[in-house]
Parts: structure tokens; sequence; C-alpha cells
């Protein structure tokens, strides 16, 4: 078992929580790993407008930020809801954004490398 997983699922206990907030917690927590491919409308067009030019299913900018809000704002107000009656919600939040961001930096320099590594191979294969 990772370190992570046996952290994430000490945290609970330690706080005292009861089985009702665990559950609460964790399906809270799933709906902020969906915020992730939402979150991508926002930034397609930029990153990768060849993408969206060559895409079968084509959709304006405008209709797809607005879209992308509608399904951002959905996601939001389910994870209040789920995270509303957990006691130390919000400190716990914090602590896992934290967390993720801290990891994100640490694993940025090694992520950068290999995507380097394939490119470089992609472009030698491609000579």
């Amino acid at each position: 078992m990772k370190l992570q997983t046996k952290i994430v699922g000490a945290v609970p206990i330690l706080t005292g929580l009861d089985l009702e907030s665990i559950s609460r917690l964790g399906n809270g927590l799933s709906l902020i790993y969906v915020l992730f491919p939402i979150s991508t409308g926002y930034i397609i067009y930029k990153k990768n407008p060849e993408a969206m030019a060559r895409s079968t299913f084509k959709i304006g900018k405008t209709p797809l930020m607005i879209i992308t809000t509608i399904g951002l704002a959905g996601y939001v107000m389910a994870a209040i809801l789920n995270f509303a009656d957990i006691q130390n919600a919000g400190m716990m939040l914090v602590i896992f954004f934290a967390a993720v961001i801290i990891y994100a930096f640490l694993r940025e320099k090694h992520v950068n490398k290999v995507a380097e590594e394939k490119r470089l191979a992609a472009s030698g294969k491609a000579e």
C-alpha cells in the first residue's frame, strides 16, 4: 500500500470523524477529480488550438466557456453540499490542496523531463 493512501486514510480517523462524515468526505474528494477535466474547457483553445481545429466535435469558444462554467458551478455546489456538515472540512480541504500543489511542484521537473524525452524520441523516429 502506498504511503499517500495510508496518509489520506488516516486523516479522518485522526480527526475523530464518524463513518458518515468519512463517506461524505470521500464523495466530496471524488468530485474534485472531476474538476480537472472540466477545467480544461477553459484552456483548450489556448493550449492546443490545432486539436480544436481538427476535432470532429466542433464547438465555439464562447459556448464551450458557458458549458464549462455551468458544469464547474454544478460540481462546486455538489462539493459544498458534501462538505457542509463535516467538522473541520475547510481545514482538511486546505491541507489536501496544499499537499496536491506541493506534490505537483515537486513532480513538475520529472514530468517535464519525461515529456521532453518522449518528444525527442518521437522527433527522432519521424526523421
